[in-house]
């Protein structure tokens, strides 16, 4: 699964028609919270072919498959993941930081095993989009998300005959306010708990070395339930 994020800006489609059990606020929202349950799925789409795949997590464990299409070939990668935490801090100032440590392991031909550690930072800033009588959104019934920076570290281990060979990685990346935006609506708020959810969508054009047009489009969608610390 993928465990970066696109970059660059993100049109958002978010589904309409679901209405929010409880109205929230700021003073609700600004909290501490551990993601409980998440699932996601992704199709990108151009000139190198279909990749799509799904992640799904509940509690400390989940699954992840995915699927590269190039011509008449398909390659399907299954892996588990086992989570450390996932947690969100959302201050009353309109600032958030994301933090999530998840291991991914696959299990390849040959005995060989691959063990992934994933150690994501995202920091930003948030608020509510305001009441939208055309779309028919209610106050407080769009939550957003402007990063402005993320820190990645990963660690790459191979178990093969016995022996494993193991490599690190770090990167570092910074974005303007509404380089990277993500809308999520409110689908439910109860007492300790939120349930947010999210398309987007993007596509580009661009001109090959030939004067072609290459196409591409990316698709996300994603479920979050969020329960206060």
């Amino acid at each position: 699964m993928k465990k970066g994020f696109t970059i660059g800006m993100i049109v958002i489609l978010v589904i309409s028609g679901v209405v929010s059990c409880k109205k929230t606020s700021k003073r609700k929202i600004a909290n501490e919270w551990t993601v409980s349950k998440m699932s996601s799925e992704y199709i990108d789409e151009g000139p190198g072919g279909l990749n799509k795949g799904r992640l799904s997590i509940d509690g400390n464990s989940g699954s992840s498959t995915d699927i590269s299409t190039i011509g008449d070939t398909s390659i399907t990668i299954d892996k588990t993941v086992s989570v450390k935490c996932y947690d969100y801090t959302i201050n009353k100032d309109g600032t958030f930081s994301i933090n999530n440590e998840m291991t991914w392991t696959r299990n390849a031909d040959g005995g060989v095993v691959y063990v992934d550690v994933a150690k994501n930072e995202i920091l930003g800033k948030w608020a509510f989009l305001g009441k939208n009588k055309t779309d028919d959104f209610k106050k407080n019934e769009l939550l957003v998300f402007y990063t402005t920076a993320m820190n990645f570290k990963g660690t790459n281990t191979v178990i093969e005959n016995g022996t494993s060979t193991s490599s690190s990685s770090s990167k570092s990346i910074t974005y303007s306010d509404h380089d990277y935006v993500s809308i999520y609506k409110v689908v439910a708020s109860k007492s300790k708990e939120l349930e947010l959810l999210l398309e987007s969508e993007r596509k580009s054009s661009d001109i090959g070395d030939n004067g072609a047009v290459i196409d591409r489009a990316y698709k996300l969608t994603e479920s979050l339930t969020l329960v206060q610390k």
